[in-house]
């Protein structure tokens, strides 16, 4: 029985030192924007996207995947599609619109942007989608707002994404 309790407090004692890492590193991936002032990550990227229509580059820390990315270990395939691109948005709205926890922040023509939260831990991650009707692709970045490590969470999500949607075919 003794042993179960220090198994536990163990474990428990690991998640908070992961949420503290994960708070700290939050506080210190604060960015100062001209005239905008302190912005953290998920708020620079609806800036940048919302001028300029483009995915926003991943970050050094590992928990970021995106189709246009120049690191090769974050480097994911794009969704491809025929038809047009408002076919291939309301598609891809339905698909993501099944999955848990998620909630659509934005849609424009051609761009989708979508919050996730994880599970257990209620940790918030932004998945965007950016559709090229020239190349007939889908590009995305999936990244956690805040945060170092994602344990992968987030390749995983953009993996089961990219599953679904080739399953489905035209």
């Amino acid at each position: 029985m003794k042993i179960v309790r220090r198994l536990i407090k163990g474990f428990l004692f690991l998640v908070l030192i992961f949420l503290v890492l994960n708070i700290w590193w939050a506080m210190e991936s604060q960015k100062m924007v001209p005239e905008l002032g302190y912005v953290n990550k998920a708020d620079e990227m609806r800036i940048s996207t919302s001028m300029e229509r483009t995915l926003k580059a991943c970050p050094n820390s590992p928990n970021c995947v995106s189709t246009q990315t120049d690191q090769e270990k974050k480097l994911m395939r794009p969704l491809v599609f025929t038809g047009t691109v408002e076919d291939a948005q309301s598609k891809l709205k339905a698909m993501i619109g099944e999955m848990p926890r998620t909630k659509l922040l934005t849609e424009e023509p051609g761009y989708m942007h979508f919050a996730f939260t994880t599970w257990p831990i209620p940790f918030v991650d932004d998945v965007e989608f950016l559709f090229s009707a020239e190349e007939q692709l889908i590009h995305f970045r999936s990244a956690s707002r805040v945060g170092h490590s994602d344990l992968g969470v987030n390749a995983s999500r953009m993996k089961k994404i990219s599953a679904k949607w080739s399953s489905l075919g035209d």
